[in-house]
């Protein structure tokens, strides 16, 4: 073990230890009884401490490359000792006081019956009970003496309707109904239409309807982009064709026209064109 030195010699009790643990830079030294006070030092690199000092106001100063260090007089704990032998029993203690009641204990099975007792005093009589049920109906009498005839009664309420009776014979064939009114057949013719867009005013297009077919009203999808602004539908008529002119004209009140004629006004800046739909009857 390396030679301890100190440049100020301290007392540290009847017995001092140093310890160092595999280069560690702490040292405990164990003293006979324990201590609050701090020792401060430094350990140099061979194992010997110098400029050691007792609860210094601040570190000492090392040399280079050596440690400082701290510890105290307290030792560490030593192991438990061995269980002592069991001393001598010691003398009877005086009674204790009266502990507090404890709690109250289940019940008892029950005990055997007792003796019948003596017979009470009569009671007092007590209120009288509800009426008894109605009696069985006794036996039917003798039949007594006819008596005189009564006067006549008033006439009874109609009875209820027999059954009915058996199916009659075949009745002859009526006349002929008059004849009902015609079904009309409709169907939907789809067309096209382009716009003008030349700027002179309304246009009157008309969509013809199958042979044997009348024109009874017509409906219209704008293009995508198309609205209702730049586009105005001014009416739709029944129409015939008229060949003086070439071309559809609007039916007279009361005749049936065999195309749809509709009035559309566009705007100068309109292009595209809708989808019409034409219903027809015969």
């Amino acid at each position: 073990m390396s030679r301890i030195r100190v440049t100020r010699r301290v007392l540290i009790g009847t017995a001092a230890v140093a310890v160092l643990a595999g280069g560690s830079s702490a040292v405990a030294l164990a003293a006979s009884s324990p201590s609050a006070n701090v020792y401060k030092g430094c350990l140099s690199s061979a194992g010997a401490l110098y400029n050691v000092h007792l609860n210094p106001s601040k570190a000492p100063t090392c040399r280079l490359h050596d440690k400082q260090i701290t510890w105290n007089q307290t030792g560490p704990t030593g192991p438990a000792g061995a269980t002592g032998t069991a001393g001598a029993a010691g003398s009877q203690g005086l009674k204790g006081d009266t502990g507090a009641a404890g709690a109250t204990g289940t019940a008892g099975a029950a005990g055997p019956q007792g003796l019948k007792g003596d017979t009470g005093a009569a009671g007092a009589p007590g209120t009288a009970g509800a009426a008894g049920p109605q009696g069985l109906k006794g036996d039917t009498g003798a039949a007594g003496a006819d008596g005189a005839a009564g006067p006549q009664g008033l006439k009874g309420d109609t009875g209820a309707a027999g059954p009915a009776g058996a199916q009659g014979p075949k009745g002859d064939t009526g006349p002929q109904g008059p004849a009902g009114p015609a079904v009309q057949t409709t169907t939907t013719v789809p067309s096209r239409y382009t716009f003008s867009t030349n700027g002179t005013g309304p246009t009157f297009p008309a969509f013809a309807c199958p042979a044997g077919y009348y024109g009874s009203s017509g409906g219209y999808v704008l293009d995508l982009g198309q609205t209702e602004q730049n586009v105005e539908i001014i009416g739709g008529y029944p129409a015939v064709y008229e060949p003086a002119a070439h071309n559809y004209v609007a039916a007279h009140a009361g005749q049936s026209g065999t195309a749809w004629l509709m009035g559309i006004n566009t705007s100068p800046s309109s292009t595209g064109g809708m989808s019409v739909y034409i219903t027809c009857i015969k």
